[in-house]
């Protein structure tokens, strides 16, 4: 088993939603895609929107790791709009699904 498992899950969901509606990703699509158990799934996370909530807080982590080594406010504001560009598509096909405001509330 991977050493993350949380974050093989999140990659795999993510990899998903890039191809289909997040609405119709479901923990079977998921845990049979990962190769793992539902019951592996679940010690992990509660629910899809769980997967989604962990794998954006990393995401968010990581960028403001990024911001904070560098030298100017300039520069870590680029990083920030930087990652949100790269992910425009995927965050508005994420704002086009039935959980709309569960998502809206994780990004704010």
């Amino acid at each position: 088993m991977p050493a993350n498992m949380k974050a093989m899950i999140a990659e795999t969901f993510f990899s998903m939603a890039r191809g289909k509606s997040m609405d119709k990703i479901t923990v079977t699509d998921l845990v049979e895609r990962c190769k793992i158990s539902r019951q592996t799934f679940y010690y992990h996370f509660k629910d899809i929107m769980d997967v989604l909530e962990w794998a954006m807080e990393e995401t968010v982590g990581r960028t403001l790791e990024r911001s904070l080594k560098v030298g100017s406010d300039q520069e870590a504001m680029e990083i920030f709009v930087s990652m949100m560009l790269e992910n425009r598509d995927f965050i508005r096909h994420l704002l086009h699904s039935q959980h709309r405001e569960q998502i809206e509330r994780i990004i704010f």
